[in-house]
């Protein structure tokens, strides 16, 4: 979906004027960086010991099952994917009929990509007992190190600015298997590229035994889209497969061995938060005045350092009003019991309907929500990975059954136990009856039939996609972090690398002195316009338009877009009236969200980085709202698609608890579609 929305601008619609592109640059940033059960809550002696404390989380791995040993030198090795693969989803998308696929079948081809595929291979194994046992921090070995792969914590040791460096390199690595399981599909190979993907959702387990919070979110992301890929694999490349090369992914996706019920919160933050309570905050007493500021500024402004002293002011106002030492350590004892204790009952138990977290003062607790944040995401991204896990065994079972067969299973027990074991249970199906509960199964038409004389009408499933549903969310937010990305590299490579982190800051500045509003933009709008005149002044315009055009072909986003938008006029010219509307519609409708005037109302004297993404985000919305950037959500809006009994649906009764008939599904629908493959229905459309 993403790489569909964004060959979307293409379209001759997707008007963007110069200076609208301008000051889209200017206020682009930087996305910030996101930051085993522990012997209690005792606050460590020392950076050193904390460090020491995490690692011991890790355990004990002989020599011989370290997966680094094995799959680190190969990484190390890599090229660089295409610039057509800007990230993993694009490249599980990205069929044989795009223009860039010789160039990436290419590249996945090389002699660099087959070692690192085959070093995957083997770390993933069958009943291998790899594991990633590189410590964190400088223990690691130099030799990764020095290459990227490791888990720094900087010169101070600080867990909470823990740099995931060796995700980059495993997110290159889930790119090229997302290549080569369409290269091998595509070549008749389905069986080939199914266990493929299986080796990717296992390395993406072994992550899941990793300690930080940020690891796990990349293993459970990993895995669910492998899981998901190869049901699109099949659907797509059903023609080239056999009986075998489903029932073989599905003996190999056993649930003893992916082992999703034995998953663990990670603790990895809870030991950062004591370390910090330990360096900020004097023993017993209060906020410490000479470590309090200046240790949580430079947390908060790893990535900016020229922010460090509006930072460093900031966490002096917050000292002010900070817990001190006991308070702190029970508020983090409380928080972790609390997700402890939800983490081991089933989804559908409840115990409150507010976590701790929720209910924790972040005024008082500033320095926790800031190192630790809200851990209740995981537990979604538990539950729908034991969806994906379960649809995908359960629909390749049914796939495995119509080869043999040339028939649909009537009923869905058919399947076993010939070509799977035992049926996953739908995890989101609430019931306490004693009846099985498998995931919802149905063959349009076939199933429907009520008189032998008349067919049915064909079956018509919704992809629903309201203006503000989570799919068109999601799109809107990477496009706006390749945006960011691009326009913050072309101006930091200009001569004022910290002009694009003032230019939101000023943009708040004006809104809130001045008063502006809605209502009233137009009296200050030459004042906002001109902060993309700066970014312009920083070099002549030709330059700037060359580094943006060359930054948009290498991240694969077509470079006519800048040529679009610079032919509607000259940096060096006045704007024309045309393009001063459309510039003064995008303001307007981004000053009537309540998400931008919440940051214009609490304005300090800075705007935090989270702010400024907000700022930029609702912009982005507001132009696809007035239809400046129509293009920029593709197909990513809902459609509908009809079936008849040539598929079958296979559906999860979704956090409704309802069965439904998948009738509504994708992000605002009522059910969760397994069968036919969204990935697939996204991409035909």
């Amino acid at each position: 979906m993403v790489h569909s929305g964004l060959r979307g601008l293409n379209a001759p619609q997707a008007h963007l004027p110069s200076r609208l592109l301008a000051a889209l640059a200017s206020l682009a940033l930087m996305a910030p960086i996101a930051l085993a059960q522990a012997n209690g809550y005792d606050p460590p002696r020392s950076s050193e010991e904390s460090v020491d404390d995490v690692n011991s989380l890790l355990g004990f791995v002989a020599d011989d099952e370290r997966a680094e040993d094995v799959l680190f030198p190969a990484l190390a090795d890599l090229e660089a994917p295409p610039g057509a693969l800007t990230d993993v989803r694009r490249a599980a998308m990205m069929a044989t009929n795009h223009p860039s696929w010789g160039v990436v079948r290419g590249w996945a081809q090389g002699e660099a990509q087959v070692a690192a595929l085959d070093a995957m291979r083997e770390i993933t194994e069958f009943q291998t007992p790899f594991l990633f046992s590189f410590p964190y921090g400088s223990g690691a070995s130099s030799e990764f190190a020095d290459v990227g792969l490791s888990v720094t914590f900087g010169e101070n040791n600080l867990l909470a600015m823990a740099s995931f460096d060796y995700l980059d390199a495993l997110d290159e690595l889930a790119m090229l298997v997302h290549v080569e399981a369409t290269r091998l599909a595509a070549a008749g190979e389905v069986g080939e590229a199914l266990d493929l993907l299986v080796r990717l959702t296992r390395l993406g387990r072994i992550t899941l035994d990793r300690v930080f919070a940020q690891e796990h979110y990349w293993g459970y992301g990993t895995m669910r889209l492998a899981l998901e890929r190869m049901r699109d694999i099949a659907y797509v490349f059903d023609e080239s497969a056999s009986v075998d090369d489903y029932a073989d992914a599905v003996a190999e996706l056993d649930p003893r061995d992916m082992a999703l019920d034995r998953l663990e919160i990670p603790l990895g933050e809870k030991h950062a938060a004591l370390q910090m309570i330990v360096e900020t905050i004097e023993f017993r007493g209060e906020p410490n005045p000479d470590s309090f500021a200046p240790t949580l500024a430079r947390m908060s402004a790893a990535e900016r350092e020229l922010r460090l002293f509006s930072q460093a002011a900031r966490w002096d106002a917050i000292a002010e009003n900070h817990k001190g030492w006991y308070e702190t350590l029970d508020m983090l004892r409380g928080l972790y019991d609390d997700w402890l204790l939800r983490w081991k009952l089933s989804p559908h138990e409840s115990i409150s309907e507010m976590t701790e977290y929720q209910r924790m003062d972040k005024a008082y607790f500033a320095m926790l929500d800031e190192v630790i944040g809200d851990l209740e995401p995981l537990f979604a991204e538990r539950l729908r990975l034991r969806l994906e896990a379960a649809g995908t065994r359960t629909a390749l079972a049914v796939m495995a059954y119509h080869k043999r067969y040339d028939n649909w299973p009537s009923p869905l027990s058919a399947v076993r136990p010939r070509f799977i074991d035992e049926i996953d249970l739908d995890p989101f199906d609430p019931s306490e009856s004693h009846k099985v509960d498998y995931l919802q199964y149905f063959v349009p038409v076939r199933d429907f039939r009520k008189n032998e004389r008349v067919d049915p009408d064909p079956y018509v499933i919704d992809i629903v996609s309201g203006g503000a549903d989570e799919a068109e969310a999601a799109l809107v937010q990477q496009f706006v972090a390749v945006l960011q990305e691009i326009l913050v590299e072309t101006i930091n490579n200009m001569s004022d690398e910290d002009i694009a982190a003032q230019r939101i800051d000023e943009l708040v500045r004006i809104l809130a002195e001045k008063g502006a509003n809605a209502e009233n933009l137009d009296e200050h709008f030459d004042e906002i316009l001109a902060l993309s005149e700066e970014v312009e002044d920083v070099d002549d315009g030709a330059a700037f338009y060359d580094a943006m055009r060359l930054a948009f072909s290498e991240r694969g986003l077509p470079p006519e877009i800048v040529d679009r938008s610079r032919s509607t006029g000259d940096a060096s010219e006045p704007e024309s009236e045309e393009d001063r509307e459309f510039t003064l519609q995008a303001f307007e409708g981004a000053l009537s969200d309540e998400r931008v005037s919440g940051v214009v109302n609490a304005y300090r004297g800075e705007v935090s980085v989270d702010d400024q993404r907000v700022v930029l985000l609702v912009l982005v919305q507001s132009l696809m709202r007035q239809g400046i950037l129509e293009t920029v959500g593709g197909e990513g809006g809902g459609f509908s698609v009809t079936l008849d009994d040539s598929t079958f649906v296979l559906y999860s009764l979704g956090s409704d608890g309802a069965r439904n008939w998948a009738k509504t599904v994708g992000p605002g629908g009522a059910d969760v579609l397994m069968w036919p493959p969204m990935m697939s229905l996204q991409r035909d459309r």
